[in-house]
């Protein structure tokens, strides 16, 4: 998509309120950008003259989400701000980001967006989501590149077309694994629940807690367990986001729209 087609996706989206939705941001990893993440988590890399979580923090405000708690781990002490809840996962060297989402599980009530914190992404997502009725969705890009490590690709029961038109998806699946004809998408890290939601996703973490290899898990083990007795919608966007895992993603953001 280019500029034009961004601004106009933005402004076809109404205001919506979500003064009664919270927010979860998992921000404990250190990252693997080599220097610029000895000492600082990825969390605060800036792009664009703002770090990623200042970015996350301000677009959940201007949907009217002010309730933002942010789960802490690497150089926690650096991530200070007033107007935050923060949770620490003081075992983040060992724990996958399901396991920083189960410190938060207190904070798992009502409406939530829980994002990775290590993402940008445009106004017009949190918008989609905040509208969206489904007991819980995730946001997933529709073009995809199926090269790379450890990313989160999707099966669903349809694949993305134009011609949806807002038609319900669900999740398949989710893997670092899948063929290539088998991938749908790639979940980006951003996912909203609704009350019941919240529910199915802390009854599962609760189950999930219980196994052995629990603390390494990731939220593909969590969405792969729900799906087996409650759907997960998906939706599709194209473009209109970043993850920050490379020095080259980094560079990419900081020249990016988003």
């Amino acid at each position: 998509q280019n500029a034009h087609e961004l601004e106009e996706n933005e402004k076809k989206y109404l205001p919506c309120n979500g003064s009664k939705s919270k927010a979860i941001i998992l921000a404990a990893s250190q990252g693997n950008l080599g220097a610029i993440t000895n000492d600082t988590p990825k969390t605060l890399l800036k792009v664009k003259g703002k770090t990623i979580l200042s970015s996350q923090i301000a677009k959940l405000k201007k949907v009217g989400i002010n309730q933002i708690t942010v789960v802490r781990g690497f150089k926690k002490d650096k991530i200070k701000n007033s107007s935050l809840i923060t949770i620490d996962n003081d075992n983040y060297e060992h724990t996958g980001e399901l396991y920083s989402l189960y410190c938060a599980r207190d904070s798992l009530k009502g409406k939530i967006i829980v994002s990775y914190g290590d993402i940008i992404y445009r106004s017009y997502i949190l918008n989609d989501l905040i509208n969206d009725n489904n007991d819980i969705t995730i946001i997933a890009e529709a073009d995809f590149n199926p090269e790379g490590v450890k990313k989160d690709f999707i099966q669903t029961d349809k694949p993305y077309s134009k011609l949806l038109m807002g038609s319900p998806v669900k999740l398949h699946k989710i893997s670092n694994t899948l063929t290539t004809s088998e991938i749908c998408g790639e979940f980006i890290g951003l996912f909203k629940a609704n009350i019941n939601g919240t529910k199915i996703i802390k009854n599962t973490m609760n189950s999930l807690s219980k196994q052995s290899g629990f603390s390494e898990m990731t939220l593909i083990d969590l969405f792969n367990q729900i799906i087996l007795k409650h759907p997960i919608a998906v939706k599709f966007i194209k473009g209109s986001w970043l993850d920050i895992d490379t020095v080259a993603d980094l560079q990419k953001a900081n020249n990016s729209l988003c």
